[in-house]
């Protein structure tokens, strides 16, 4: 256990998630996931200090989620925290898990300080894999992020057994949510097993691949930055400046570019622009019915 909450302060640490006295407030589901992190942040508070509270969720969807906020809230009480009990009310219909998603984000990016959450290692596999079998590039194969503004994941490094046997031998209470079998992370899951025989601890190693990838992505956002105000100029992208590029680069200029401008493009027409090369002035590429990218004497325009 000892080993268990080392391993997360220096996380903590090592990635600058919060200072001594920063408030951190910590998503609680009722899940071993997110009891563990309690769990571990309060065990080892002396030691990280900050200044710890908890937000909790009653979705209304079942009707075991107001036994889940209680149990979350004696827990709460019984370590002398403070806990917060949010009561969502979402409607059933499409969507249902991502409209619970942005309903909790909306609500904790209202609170203080840091905003904790208890994605571990496990899920960073099942994101990589996910993200892999989609298409993704470099980008998307960096997983998730162990900070992001205010958001930080300290379990990002412990798997989800390791999560398990923390919770047996400390006695934690938690609660098990059936949906999680039926969504796209549970059916990822039933992967693992089938691949295990060609590579042992197949998690481990999406893990590894998005820590590898996610170095090599924060180093190319750098000259993506460094080299940005070299191609854009007022608001419009100098062709032979950027073609001096590689491509690789190229690819996120033109998308930095482009999301600057509020304007959301695919791959189909990053990989468009990156081979565009019209004979004359006036030409241009329709990025959607409201969007297009004129070119006028070795400039893009946005129109």
């Amino acid at each position: 256990m000892k080993v268990l909450e080392q391993r997360v302060l220096t996380s903590i640490k090592r990635y600058g998630l919060w200072k001594p006295k920063d408030v951190v407030t910590l998503a609680i589901s009722g899940g071993v996931d997110s009891m563990v992190m309690l769990e571990i942040l309060l065990s080892t508070q002396r030691s990280h200090k900050a200044e710890l509270r908890v937000v909790t969720f009653d979705h209304g969807l079942r009707t075991e989620s107001e036994q889940e906020v209680e149990m979350v809230k004696e827990t709460c009480v019984h370590r002398n925290i403070s806990c917060t009990v949010e009561r969502l009310h979402i409607q059933k219909g499409p969507r249902l898990q991502e409209r619970a998603r942005m309903a909790r984000r909306t609500f904790l990016e209202q609170c203080d300080g840091y905003i904790a959450t208890a994605h571990h290692a496990s899920d960073q596999a099942e994101t990589v894999l996910f993200r892999l079998l989609r298409g993704s590039g470099l980008d998307g194969l960096q997983g998730m992020q162990r900070q992001h503004g205010r958001w930080v994941k300290p379990l990002l490094d412990i798997f989800k057994p390791e999560i398990y046997t923390y919770a047996d031998k400390k006695n934690l209470n938690w609660c098990e949510d059936p949906s999680n079998d039926t969504t796209t992370r549970g059916e990822i899951r039933r992967v693992w097993e089938y691949l295990t025989p060609i590579r042992s601890n197949p998690e481990k190693s999406m893990s590894a691949v998005a820590n590898l990838l996610s170095r090599d992505a924060d180093f190319i956002q750098t000259q993506v930055s460094l080299y940005y105000k070299e191609v854009v100029v007022e608001d419009r992208m100098n062709v032979s400046a950027l073609r001096k590029h590689h491509i690789a680069l190229q690819t996120r200029l033109i998308r930095e570019w482009l999301w600057s401008s509020g304007v959301n493009v695919g791959r189909q027409h990053v990989e468009q622009l990156l081979y565009w090369n019209p004979s004359e002035n006036g030409q241009s590429i329709q990025l959607s019915s409201e969007k297009r990218i004129r070119q006028h004497n070795g400039l893009w325009q946005l129109c």
